[in-house]
C-alpha cells in the first residue's frame, strides 16, 4: 500500500473516508456528523476533491424541512481506489477518533445529566413517602 498523495491533507482524507464509509455517497450533514469538519472546511474539500477527480458533487433531491437541498459527494472510481489502496494516515486517524471521542463524551454527559434529573425527582418522591409514612404513623399510634 502506498501513502496518500501530498495534496490530500488529513481533513480531506477524513472527508473522503467518511463518504466511503457512508456507502460512497453522503450529504454535507452526514459528512459533518461523521467527521465534525465545519462548513467552510467541508465546502473547500468538496471543491478540492472534485477538482482531483475523487468525488462528484451534486444536490440531494430534497432539503431538510425548509432548508434547500444539501450538496452530495459521490465517490468516483478513482476516489474508491484511493481509499481502498491507502492506509489511514496517523493525522487522519487522530482527527477522526478525536471527533468520535468527543461525540461519545458529549453523549455520556447528556446521559449523566438525565440520570441526575431522575435521581432528583426520586429524592422528592422518597421524601414525600417518608412524610406520609410519618403522618400515618402519628395518626395510628396510640
Amino acid at each position: 500500500m502506498k501513502n496518500y498523495p501530498d495534496n490530500i491533507d488529513a481533513k480531506s482524507e477524513v472527508f473522503i473516508r467518511a463518504v466511503y464509509d457512508l456507502g460512497g455517497e453522503a450529504t454535507t450533514t452526514e459528512i459533518y456528523e461523521e467527521t465534525g469538519i465545519p462548513k467552510n472546511s467541508r465546502d473547500y474539500r468538496f471543491q478540492k476533491l472534485e477538482d482531483m477527480g475523487l468525488i462528484t458533487v451534486g444536490k440531494a433531491d430534497t432539503g431538510y424541512g425548509r432548508r434547500k437541498a444539501p450538496k452530495v459527494a459521490t465517490l468516483t472510481d478513482e476516489g474508491i481506489s484511493e481509499v481502498e489502496s491507502h492506509p489511514v494516515s496517523d493525522d487522519a486517524h487522530d482527527m477522526y477518533f478525536d471527533h468520535k471521542r468527543d461525540e461519545v463524551l458529549d453523549d455520556l454527559v447528556d446521559r449523566v445529566e438525565r440520570l441526575e434529573n431522575i435521581v432528583d425527582v426520586l429524592k422528592v418522591r422518597v421524601k414525600t413517602i417518608e412524610n406520609w409514612r410519618e403522618k400515618l404513623s402519628d395518626t395510628f399510634s396510640v
